[in-house]
């Protein structure tokens, strides 16, 4: 037993495996609605289309180009269903990946399997995945590695280290702004930690020196950075604060996040929270920098943004500072697992396995509900999506409601590529454009739409088709039929999910 695992083969064998198991089902979960799972794909899918040249969006609106390209070139090769739903399960995988070797750059031999396996099982990260959260996913595969990156240029500048620095920058910075800006920031209080510490003309010097190779892999993505920083910072929106973070709803967040294993995360977000502020044997090790750095850089943008998604981080944080735990328990009691009866050894796996199967268990036992609640697209909806395009001309306008909250007008985008006006809470939107036409959209599709102010209202934003899904809040069949029936409007299409209307 004191064998298990301990050569690196073994261990990326084990948890290689395990990554294929949990990928495997988790797509197989994503993909069984018949229809793409997610909100957020459609988006990506509409970005993909502009980022080929194909698009309809105003050139204002730009994101990260990685993960709109991944939806494109996966849902080309394997179809809209079976594409999105194996990006989403891939990306799932990504931030225990990223764990996985990070925690063996430090040195950490087979226990690193524990954390990252609880990472790789935990129910946050398929639910990121259900909404579409592909981009924060992918990057938080990045973020450990860049963070350990940038501390390795801070402690040794050169070419290598900032080159690879680098790298990692430019390869999160491609794929998530949000996920950018914590390892910016870590790797900023690394910089400003070692100038309090250790000071010297030679070190600014060295920095200074190799800033070059960090900087030049970043420069391509300039032009879509600029559009990102006039929206977000110079113009942000101002519906943005109605999904902060504050002290009256934290708690309840916290418990939504670890709600697939409440009694294990309720004991790991207190060793979280007071890991650094503890003595430690390692403090100044590589593995103690990277760890303190991500957790004062996420809890320094939770405060000053307020910004929910942050709250997604703490599990890999948490698993970050479980591996201090273990590392230091290693470190104390060096040679004592030696001494332990197999009896004894075979206890302590047995309860870690326990553990491990009960987190997967409790993730895996959430995936259905959070496809269900996040996958507002059902094969009929996607017939009624391609009726209008079949009824909209090239330069004609699309008008759609929200369901449940979620802008499904990005979907209608990505597989009609018309112009939408698309009803949307304001909070989900970054850009002017798109705050603008959801303003209208959601002018138009009021809680008694359709009235007698609603085809003037169409008309004056220059819709021509109109698409109702029955499972918009205030959907009234009997009212749309009636209105259409006395304003002369063309009923195109009446199936299990949708409406569409020709308006003209």
């Amino acid at each position: 037993m004191a064998e298990l695992f301990s050569s690196r083969g073994s261990q990326r064998l084990l948890f290689g495996g395990a990554v294929g198991a949990m990928v495997i089902v988790r797509f197989v979960v994503y993909s069984s609605g018949g229809a793409p799972p997610t909100v957020d794909a459609g988006n990506w899918l509409a970005f993909g289309d502009s980022l080929l040249g194909d698009g309809i969006r105003d050139s204002s609106i730009s994101y990260p180009p990685t993960v709109p390209l991944l939806t494109k070139a996966a849902v080309a090769m394997f179809g809209l269903t079976v594409g999105v739903s194996l990006l989403a399960a891939i990306a799932t995988a990504a931030p225990a990946v990223g764990l996985f070797h990070t925690l063996g750059a430090f040195g950490i031999g087979r226990l690193r399997l524990v954390p990252t396996l609880l990472l790789l099982c935990v129910g946050s990260v398929s639910e990121a995945a259900a909404w579409g959260g592909f981009p924060q996913l992918l990057a938080m595969g990045v973020l450990p590695v860049g963070v350990l990156l940038g501390h390795r240029l801070v402690v040794g500048p050169s070419r290598r280290t900032a080159v690879s620095f680098g790298l990692a920058l430019m390869a999160s910075f491609a794929i998530s702004h949000f996920v950018s800006a914590i390892l910016v920031l870590a790797v900023a209080l690394l910089v400003i930690h070692h100038l309090i510490r250790a000071w010297s003309v030679g070190w600014v010097t060295a920095m200074a020196k190799h800033a070059i190779w960090v900087l030049l892999p970043l420069v391509w993505l300039i032009p879509i950075y600029w559009n990102l920083i006039d929206a977000i910072l110079l113009n942000p929106n101002e519906f943005g604060d109605l999904d902060n973070v504050t002290f009256s709803n934290l708690f309840n967040r916290l418990e939504h996040i670890y709600s697939d294993a409440p009694i294990l995360w309720r004991l790991m977000v207190p060793l979280t929270v007071v890991t650094p502020w503890l003595s430690w044997r390692n403090r100044a090790s590589a593995q103690m920098y990277v760890f303190s750095s991500l957790y004062f850089a996420t809890g320094l943008l939770l405060v000053v943004t307020r910004e929910s998604r942050y709250l997604y981080l703490l599990p890999m944080l948490a698993m970050l500072a479980s591996s201090v735990w273990l590392a230091e328990t290693e470190s104390r009691y060096e040679g004592a697992t030696s001494k332990l009866s197999a009896r004894q050894v075979r206890l302590v796996v047995a309860f870690v396995v326990i553990v491990l199967f009960g987190q997967a268990f409790g993730g895996i036992r959430q995936l259905d509900n959070q496809r269900d609640f996040y996958a507002v697209m059902r094969p009929p909806l996607i017939d009624a999506i391609e009726a209008a395009d079949d009824l909209a001309g090239p330069d004609e306008v699309i008008a759609v409601p929200s369901v449940r909250g979620a802008p499904i007008g990005w979907w209608v985008e990505a597989l009609s590529n018309n112009q939408v006006l698309y009803g949307s809470p304001l909070r989900w939107l970054n850009f002017a454009d798109e705050v603008d036409r959801a303003s209208r959209a959601n002018a138009i599709f009021q809680a008694d739409f359709p009235n007698s102010e609603s085809l003037e209202l169409l008309r004056e934003a220059d819709v021509s088709v109109v698409l109702v899904p029955r499972t918009w809040t205030w959907f009234d069949h009997d009212r749309v039929l009636t209105w259409a029936a006395t304003n002369d409007i063309e009923v195109e299409l009446i199936n299990g999910d949708a409406v569409v209307l020709s308006v003209g």
